[in-house]
């Protein structure tokens, strides 16, 4: 049984997916696209900040060897977010592009 609380956060995070930026969708979709959800992003991007903020994005372990001129590290689609777009009409068409 889904709580109330459970409920709303599943609509707020829905909504939230469906309110994203054109550069939000492209960087959702490259994850969607690879077979283990994981890129490798710089860590010190806004947008890749925002998304780890929002726990749409993880980093993939605790300990990266980071090289300074570019400094990127793995990151991880959260499986919510799959689930919220697999679960939606909308959501899919927007994040998931037939090549």
């Amino acid at each position: 049984m889904i709580s109330i609380h459970q409920k709303k956060l599943v609509e707020a995070q829905t909504k939230y997916l469906k309110r994203m930026t054109p550069e939000q969708v492209i960087v959702i979709r490259e994850f969607i696209n690879e077979p283990t959800h994981t890129l490798p992003l710089p860590y010190n991007n806004g947008l890749v900040i925002e998304l780890q903020h929002l726990q749409i994005i993880t980093p993939a372990g605790q300990t990266h060897l980071v090289d300074m001129l570019d400094p990127q590290i793995q990151f991880f689609l959260q499986p919510w977010v799959i689930q919220r777009i697999n679960n939606d009409d909308e959501l899919r068409q927007n994040f998931i592009k037939m090549n």
